[in-house]
């Protein structure tokens, strides 16, 4: 069984993109997490060393202190579509009123 040549570079394409999307984003997580683990322990180390083990910390007891606001939307989506519905016939019926208004000004000079 011959395959076509387009059939295996989209066999190939797909295998790829599942490669990409599930192998190749984890190990790339892995590996900055790593990093930045390592990174933390030198200067975990680096500033005992400097301060001779008066200013030190440990990471291991550290904490991110970042936090994320979230709000609730004030506004549903279903107002945001009937509002946009509510606009976009607003300006249709200006455009007519106003092509109504240039072919009566053209109609009336003639």
């Amino acid at each position: 069984m011959k395959l076509n040549p387009f059939e295996i570079a989209r066999s190939q394409h797909f295998a790829m993109n599942l490669y990409e999307s599930r192998i190749a984003s984890m190990q790339r997580f892995v590996a900055m997490t790593v990093m930045f683990h390592a990174m933390g322990k030198s200067v975990e180390s680096f500033i005992s060393l400097i301060t001779l083990g008066r200013c030190s910390y440990k990471t291991s007891h550290t904490q991110s202190m970042l936090r994320v606001a979230t709000t609730a939307s004030p506004v549903s989506a279903h107002h945001i579509k009937i509002k946009m519905s509510t606009l976009v016939a607003k300006e249709k019926i200006r455009h007519a009123v106003g092509v109504i208004e240039r072919f009566w000004r053209n109609h009336a000079s003639a």
